[in-house]
């Protein structure tokens, strides 16, 4: 069982595997590998920008554990052994690229996590990022404007001759 989803949900989303019975205990052993696998991943993307653990996991990140878990359980029960394959995985429609997406979304703050009542959870303290400015910027030797980033090619000249 992971943080932000349960071998439970997994099992929900995916009815074909069996919940009870014959191949239930390696069943749960694969969704349990799956989950942390899909949990290791969210928290990579979104530890930089909120405080981690959550008090209350908003619906996005379980949405997208669940959706990543799921993929991983459906992608490796058919290809454990290398040799047998699944059309539905190897087509990929573009399902895990969503979840990626939304990830780097989350990460870049182009879109942010919610609470169940549509209140926008705060960013950890400090990661506004650093804020730069040419104001009061004093060019070296007067040699270079303020934005320039090109040296002039009769200084080089002139620098390589007297080396």
């Amino acid at each position: 069982m992971g943080d932000y989803i349960s071998t439970t949900n997994v099992l929900t989303m995916m009815p074909q595997l069996p919940a009870t019975g014959e191949g239930s205990t390696a069943t749960g052993a694969l969704i349990s590998q799956t989950v942390l696998r899909a949990e290791a991943i969210v928290r990579s993307y979104i530890a930089n920008r909120y405080s981690l653990p959550f008090a209350v996991v908003p619906i996005q990140v379980r949405e997208e554990s669940l959706a990543l878990a799921v993929y991983y359980t459906y992608k490796y029960q058919y290809a454990q052994d290398n040799m047998n394959t699944n059309a539905f995985v190897e087509r990929d429609d573009g399902a895990s690229n969503n979840v990626f997406k939304n990830l780097e979304n989350i990460r870049d703050g182009k879109q942010w996590l919610t609470l169940t009542n549509g209140s926008a959870l705060a960013y950890k303290a400090g990661i506004r990022g650093v804020r730069g400015t040419h104001k009061d910027y004093q060019p070296v030797f007067d040699m270079d404007s303020i934005t320039s980033s090109c040296v002039d090619e009769d200084l080089l000249d002139d620098i390589a001759d007297n080396r």
